[in-house]
């Protein structure tokens, strides 16, 4: 609740003084890069889109309200202009050009279990290139462990329920996908 009232705060400063925008910034640029990476592929593009998105957002802050969390409106920021920047190119989740130390590949001196661990990323990349864009969509935001589901139900404009369950059952369909294709 502190955290709630802190960014609260934060936003009111920045609605005030443009310059207090600043901690906002630094609060989300990240998830959003990361967000945007997974959904364009490029890194230049990821920079773009958070570039944009952060823009259009300083230049809106006057108008946000808080009938939904900052994140879910930032997000939803992030996602008009991500599809703007698409421009009819399906999304997939790829996390390839994420920066090395934001890979899930976990850091060990073995080069055989660095090799497993590659293959297996590997063939995860595989199964989520099949799933659907929008099934792509809610793991990239799914992924954002800061992003509560009722938060990602207002940003896909959902019921929270129906993306607890579209969740639950895009994570079985690829645990059972992954545990075939390795048993």
């Amino acid at each position: 609740m502190a955290e709630a009232t802190e960014e609260a705060q934060i936003i009111a400063a920045a609605q005030r003084d443009p310059q207090a925008f600043d901690a906002l910034y630094a609060r989300y640029v990240r998830r959003i890069y990361r967000y945007a990476l997974a959904q364009l592929h490029d890194a230049d593009e990821a920079a773009d889109a958070t570039q944009q998105t952060f823009l259009r957002a300083w230049q809106s802050l006057k108008r946000y309200r808080a009938d939904y969390t900052f994140a879910a409106w930032l997000f939803g920021i992030a996602r008009h202009v991500i599809s703007g920047l698409r421009s009819g190119r399906p999304a997939t989740v790829s996390w390839e050009n994420v920066p090395e130390d934001a890979q899930p590949l976990a850091r060990t001196g073995n080069p055989e279990a660095v090799a497993l661990l590659r293959e297996s990323h590997t063939h995860m990349q595989q199964l989520l290139r099949r799933l659907s864009s929008e099934k792509q969509e809610l793991l990239a935001l799914y992924r954002d462990d800061d992003l509560t589901v009722a938060e990602i139900a207002v940003i896909l404009g959902k019921n929270p329920e129906t993306v607890r369950k579209q969740i639950a059952r895009t994570l079985k369909t690829l645990r059972e996908h992954y545990h075939a294709a390795n048993t």
